[in-house]
């Protein structure tokens, strides 16, 4: 987008910041839904532990978006990508509870496409 023509409420639509913000909604609702499924082991606590504590810095995620981009040349970059990312924004806390990330990752492996 062109910002001279661009309002702040449109720029702000299709900003990274806003579409980092839609993945972590996506990988915390799965996260979520998981847990009210009860079929992966995650709890309604663990669930909501991950909703209070998912977060992102979006330079780190804009290196991590360039690392892979690297690493694989016209690679899409898509919310599947986002859950290592909130999971390491759990930190250290989620240790010994559940794992850091296992299950913001669980059933969106970018890998396995």
């Amino acid at each position: 987008m062109i910002d001279r023509y661009t309002r702040p409420e449109m720029g702000h639509i299709f900003s990274l910041e806003n579409k980092y913000a839609i993945w972590q909604e996506i990988e915390v609702l799965a996260c979520e839904a998981h847990a009210e499924m009860g079929k992966i082991g995650i709890t309604r606590e663990e669930a909501q532990w991950i909703r209070d504590h998912a977060n992102f810095n979006k330079e780190e995620v804009d290196e991590i978006v360039s690392m892979i981009r690297e690493a694989i040349p016209g690679r899409e970059i898509y919310v599947g990508y986002f859950g290592p990312i909130i999971g390491a924004s759990i930190g250290p806390d989620a240790v010994g509870v559940f794992g850091i990330g296992r299950e913001v990752t669980f059933g969106k492996n970018p890998a396995e496409e």
